[in-house]
This record gives C-alpha cells, structure tokens and sequence, in this order.
C-alpha cells in the first residue's frame, strides 16, 4: 500500500469518527413530549400508563386487539365512547397496533411506516395508505403530536 493511500484511509476513518449521527428511539422522542400525550381520559403516556383504571383499558385492548404486540407499550389511545379502551391505538417501541377500522386489527412494524399524516377534519391519522380514524375531536392536537413523533422516527432513517 502507498503512503498516498494509506493516509487516505486513516483520514476517511478520522472522518468517519467525527460524524456523529444521533438515532433517538420512538421512546426518546415520545418521551421528550410526554406532557402533550396525555389527556387523563383518551390518551396515555409514560407513568400514566400504570395508572390502575389504565391498565384495565390496556388489558382489555390487549384482549381485542394487540395480543400480538411486540416491544415496550409507549403510548395508549382509548378509541370507544364509554371508555372501556378495546377500540384504540397501541404504540410500542416496535409497532403500531390498531383496530379501529370495522375491528379489523392492524399491526405494522415502525421500520415499515414511509410516512404517517393526521387529518384533524375527519378525525383520523394515514400510515401509508390506511386510514385510521380515531373517535373524539379533542384527541386532534394529541394525534397532532403523536404523528409528529411518528413522522420524528421515521425521518431519522431516510
């Protein structure tokens, strides 16, 4: 190997080192807006998830609909009208579950989303090309917030 090509390669690698390229997980971001994921009553995030009544809501979605969730639950969106929380959105560290579409449950993995919008009109949320409606207007911001984590996620890995 030439001296030309051998200091080539030690620069590329001192190049390579100094890029630090920071991948938050789902959980990080999430985190970070904590506050503007929960509202006490539809959505819960964070320590709000242990809350008693809570748990109950989140078992019974796990009986109807994410039994076949992988990872860390993040966030919890209670879709139904009296609360009892089997109609919802249950995002973990891995995927988003859902069954809000005539209980047609839907799984899909965070690293195949390419792109997620929410639509306050029509009270529903787009990951890909499924529409996901979600039941009460004031979830819009909260919606509003969850996809900008969604779409923080996804953009990382473009």
């Amino acid at each position: 190997m030439t001296k030309r090509v051998e200091a080539e390669k030690v620069l590329a690698e001192q190049e390579a080192k100094s890029i630090k390229v920071v991948v938050k997980s789902l959980a990080d971001i999430i985190r970070e807006k904590g506050s503007k994921l929960n509202d006490g009553a539809n959505i819960y995030c964070g320590h709000s998830l242990n809350d008693a009544k809570v748990q109950k809501k989140i078992n019974n979605a796990i009986n109807a609909y994410a039994s076949r969730a992988h990872g860390e639950l993040l966030v919890f969106v209670d879709a139904t009208v009296f609360g009892k929380g089997d109609k919802g959105f249950y995002i973990t560290t891995e995927e988003v579950c859902s069954n809000v579409v005539d209980d047609e449950i839907f799984y899909i993995s965070l690293n195949d989303i390419e792109r997620v919008r929410q639509y306050d009109d029509d009270q529903e949320i787009k990951i890909n090309s499924k529409y996901l409606p979600y039941t009460f207007t004031t979830l819009n911001s909260y919606m509003r917030t969850l996809v900008g984590c969604l779409k923080e996620y996804i953009e990382q890995s473009r």
